[in-house]
C-alpha cells in the first residue's frame, strides 16, 4: 500500500513512518516546508513543499498514494499555543490538501484531530476559560466538518480523534501535553507544580502510531473514530514521575485546581477504536524522561562547545591583543624615563600570557612584543638589521614565553588527566551501582516469584494443597483464588467440560475481564487454543489479541481436557516465559485435586440423587446452594435460585429443560433449579422455556 503522509517531522511522524515501514507499506512524505533538521530518513520519498503549494495535486498524483494521512492537530508545523494566529493558516492548508487529494484521485483520507473536539462548538464551551484553547478546538471542529464535506463515492474520509500525544525529543506541545510539560518543568526548574485532582487524557506516541496504522488498514472506513488513551490525574502523574527515582519529594508544589478535562470527557467516549494500549502511564513516563534528559544533555553539550570555543580560542586572542595594546601605550608613554629604561614591560606581558594561556599564545605574544620592540629600538638608528641587542632582547622574550607556557601546559595536562581518571572511576562506580541495583531487583523479583527461590516448590505446593482439604464442589471455585495468588493477577477463569461434546461451561471467574469469553466456549479444531491444549502445552497469546486470554492451560483426564484455566495479565512485563511455565506447573498440581473431586462426585452419585433422576435430595442440594453462596460472596461466580410451581405431573420433563451444568434439587416436596453462572436477565429465558411446557418458575433468595 502506498501511503502519503503530511507532517512536519516530530516523534509521531517518525514513528508513523517506522510503523508503516514494518508493515511493508511504501511511505511518501510532504513536510509542509523546508526539511532542515527534521531527522527523517526512512521515508521512501520526501517532498519539502508547503501545504499551500499550488502544485500539491501533481505531487500527490506522482506518489500514486492509496491513503492520505494528515497529521492535522498533531502536526508540529502549527503552534496551537497561538491558535488565533494559526486557524486561518491551518484551514487554508487543509483545504488545499483535500482539494489536491480529490484531484489526484486518492480514495482514502485519514485526518488526525483532537479528542472531544465536538464538545467545543458554539455555545458549548463555557467551561473552558482559556480563549486560546477554545479557538483551537473551534478550528479543529471546522476542520472535521471540512474533511467530512469532501467525502463521497470516490473518496472516503475518516476523522481519528486522539488525545494529547506525549513523548520526549522534539514532541514539543502538540495540543498541550501535561506529561511533557511537567517533566520539562522539573528537569529545567527542579520544581513540580500540580493540582492533585485535575484529570487528563493522553497517549504515548507509539500507541498513537499504532492507532493510526489500524485505521489506515481498515477495509471499511469509519467516518469518525476516537481513542481514549490513558486517563489519569496529576497526582497519579506525579507518582509515576516519582517512581522513576528522579523527582524528589521536596520539589513538589501544590497549586489551585485548574481546568483539566472538558465536561463529559470521563463519562463515555463514543465511536471508540478498540486499541489495547502497550504503554501505561508508568511504562511511558520513564522513556519520556530519558529522551528529555538526552535532549537536555545534547543542548548543554552544544552550549558548552560554543562556550569552550570562545574560552579556548577567541577569548585568549582578545585578551592577548588587548593587553598588548595597553603595554604598548604604557611603554610608549614612559620611554626616555628612568622607569622606561629599567622596567621591561614586554617581558612581563609575555610572562603573564604564557602563565595564563599556555605556550601557543605566549609565542604569539612574543612575536607582538618583538615587533613592537623592533620599531621602538630603531628610532634614530641607521643600521637597523645589524643591531645584536635587539635579537638578544627578542630571544629573551621567546625563552620567557616558551618556559612559562610549557610549565602551564604541562600542569594543565596533568590536571586534565586527573579529571579524566576521576570521571572514569566515577563512571565505574555508577556502573557498579547500576549492577548492584539490578542484582537487588532480580533478587527481590525472585523472592516475589516463588519459582527459583529456595523454598518455591514447597510454597507452591503449600498453596495448592489447600484444595485437597476442601469439599469437592468448592475445588474449582477456589482454584481461581489459588491461581490468582500465585500468578499475581485477579483475571483468572476456570471452565469445566459439559455433557455436550466440545463445550466448556464457566465455573468461576475472578474479575469482569475474566468473564469476557462468555459463559460457554466451544472447544474443537477451530478453537484458538485447540492446537496448544491438544498437545498438552500452554496456549500463549502471541498476537496480543485483546479478545483472547494471555495464557490458557488445561487439566487432563485420559489425555482429554476436563478443565481449562484462562489467565489475563494487566502488565506487559507479566507476559513472559516465567508465568507461562508457572501456569503449566499449576495445572499439573491442580490435577490431583480436580481428579479427587470428580471421583468423589461419581462415588456419591447414587446416594445424592433421587432414583433414576438428576434431582438431588434435600441434604445434598442444600450443600450445593451453600457452596454457590460462598462463591458468590467471594466474587467468584453468580447464580439464580428458582422454585418450580405448577402441575407436578409434568415434573418428569424438568431435566430436559435445563442445562447439564445447572443443578436440580428437591426440598420439602418442591423442586428447585439452581442456574449456575447466571443472572436475573439470563433466568428470563429459562422462565419462558418452562412456561411453554406448562411450568412456572418463581425466583427465591434462599432456601
Amino acid at each position: 500500500m502506498n501511503i502519503l503522509l503530511c507532517g512536519h517531522g516530530g516523534v509521531l511522524c517518525r514513528q508513523l513512518i517506522q510503523r508503516f515501514d514494518q508493515e511493508r507499506h511504501m511511505v511518501y512524505l510532504i513536510t509542509g516546508g523546508a526539511r532542515d533538521e527534521l531527522k527523517i530518513s526512512k521515508a521512501f520519498q520526501i517532498y519539502p513543499f508547503s501545504y499551500s503549494n499550488e502544485n500539491i495535486s501533481r505531487i500527490m498524483k506522482s506518489s500514486s498514494a492509496d491513503v492520505l494521512v494528515l497529521e492535522g492537530a498533531h502536526d508540529p508545523l502549527y503552534d496551537w499555543r497561538k491558535a488565533s494566529q494559526q486557524s486561518v493558516h491551518f484551514l487554508s492548508d487543509l483545504t488545499n490538501l483535500l482539494t489536491g487529494a480529490k484531484t489526484a484521485g486518492i480514495r482514502r483520507v485519514v485526518f488526525l484531530s483532537a479528542l472531544n473536539a465536538d464538545q467545543f462548538v458554539s455555545g458549548q464551551h463555557t467551561d473552558i476559560p482559556n480563549a486560546n484553547e477554545r479557538e483551537m478546538y473551534r478550528t479543529l471542529n471546522c476542520a472535521e466538518d471540512l474533511v467530512h464535506a469532501y467525502a463521497d463515492e470516490e473518496m472516503q474520509t475518516t476523522v481519528l480523534r486522539l488525545p494529547a500525544i506525549f513523548g520526549g525529543g522534539d514532541a514539543s506541545y502538540d495540543i498541550g501535553s501535561i506529561c511533557h510539560s511537567m517533566a520539562e518543568q522539573y528537569l529545567w526548574n527542579h520544581e513540580l507544580h500540580y493540582a492533585p485532582n485535575e484529570r487528563h487524557r493522553e497517549i504515548y506516541y507509539p500507541d498513537a502510531a499504532e492507532a493510526v496504522r489500524r485505521v489506515v488498514e481498515q477495509e471499511d472506513a469509519d467516518p469518525l473514530l476516537q481513542v481514549a488513551g490513558i486517563s489519569f490525574t496529576e497526582k497519579e502523574l506525579v507518582q509515576a514521575l516519582q517512581s522513576t527515582g528522579i523527582v524528589e519529594e521536596g520539589a513538589l508544589r501544590l497549586q489551585e485546581e485548574g481546568h483539566g478535562l472538558p465536561s463529559g470527557t470521563e463519562s463515555s467516549i463514543s465511536h471508540e477504536l478498540e486499541l489495547p494500549l502497550k504503554y501505561t502511564l508508568n511504562n511511558a513516563v520513564k522513556p519520556m524522561l530519558d529522551e528529555l534528559q538526552r535532549d537536555r544533555e545534547r543542548e548543554e553539550r552544544k552550549q558548552r562547545k560554543i562556550g569552550s570555543f570562545w574560552r579556548e580560542h577567541l577569548l585568549p586572542i582578545a585578551e592577548n591583543i588587548g593587553l598588548f595594546i595597553v603595554i604598548l601605550l604604557v611603554t610608549w608613554l614612559i620611554r626616555g624615563t628612568w622607569v622606561g629604561e629599567n622596567l621591561d614591560l614586554f617581558t612581563i606581558y609575555v610572562l603573564l600570557i604564557g602563565v595564563t594561556w599556555g605556550m601557543a599564545h605566549s609565542l604569539f605574544a612574543a612575536l607582538l612584543a618583538g615587533a613592537a620592540s623592533f620599531f621602538m629600538m630603531q628610532e634614530g638608528a641607521t643600521n637597523l638589521v645589524f643591531d645584536y641587542g635587539y635579537f638578544i632582547r627578542f630571544l629573551e622574550l621567546i625563552v620567557v614565553g616558551v618556559t612559562s607556557g610549557y610549565m602551564r601546559d604541562k600542569y594543565r595536562r596533568k590536571n586534565l588527566d586527573l579529571n579524566d581518571e576521576n570521571a572514569y572511576y566515577a563512571g565505574e562506580v555508577r556502573d557498579l551501582t547500576r549492577i548492584n541495583d539490578s542484582n537487588v531487583y532480580v533478587r527481590n523479583l525472585f523472592e516475589k516469584r516463588l519459582m527459583g527461590y529456595r523454598n518455591s516448590l514447597a510454597k507452591i505446593y503449600e498453596i495448592t494443597s489447600q484444595l485437597d482439604y476442601m469439599e469437592s464442589r468448592k475445588v474449582l471455585f477456589h482454584a481461581v483464588q489459588v491461581c490468582s495468588q500465585i500468578l499475581d493477577t485477579p483475571h483468572v477463569a476456570v471452565y469445566i467440560a459439559s455433557g455436550n461434546a466440545g463445550f466448556f461451561r464457566l465455573v468461576a471467574a475472578g474479575s469482569k475481564q475474566a468473564r469476557q469469553m462468555g459463559k460457554s466456549i466451544r472447544y474443537d479444531e477451530n478453537s484458538f487454543m485447540y492446537r496448544a491444549l491438544s498437545q498438552k502445552e500452554i496456549y500463549q497469546n502471541r498476537q496480543f489479541d485483546s479478545s483472547n486470554p494471555t495464557f490458557a492451560g488445561a487439566v487432563y483426564r485420559s489425555d482429554t481436557p476436563i478443565v481449562i484455566v484462562m489467565v489475563w495479565m494487566d502488565q506487559i512485563e507479566q507476559v513472559n516465559l516465567y508465568n507461562s511455565n508457572m501456569l503449566a506447573v499449576l495445572c499439573r498440581l491442580l490435577e490431583s485435586s480436580v481428579h479427587r473431586a470428580v471421583l468423589y462426585e461419581e462415588s456419591i452419585h447414587r446416594d445424592s440423587y433421587l432414583p433414576d433422576t438428576r434431582i438431588l435430595h434435600e441434604d445434598a442440594f442444600r450443600q450445593v446452594v451453600q457452596t454457590y453462596e460462598e462463591g458468590r460472596l467471594q466474587g467468584l461466580l453468580e447464580y439464580v435460585l428458582l422454585r418450580v410451581k405448577g402441575n407436578k405431573s409434568k415434573r418428569d420433563s424438568i431435566e430436559q429443560l435445563v442445562r447439564d451444568t445447572d443443578v436440580l434439587g428437591e426440598v420439602h416436596g418442591d423442586v428447585y433449579v439452581l442456574l449456575s453462572n447466571s443472572n436475573k436477565s439470563d433466568a428470563h429465558f429459562v422462565v419462558d422455556r418452562f412456561a411453554k411446557n406448562g411450568l412456572q418458575l418463581e425466583e427465591i433468595e434462599s432456601l
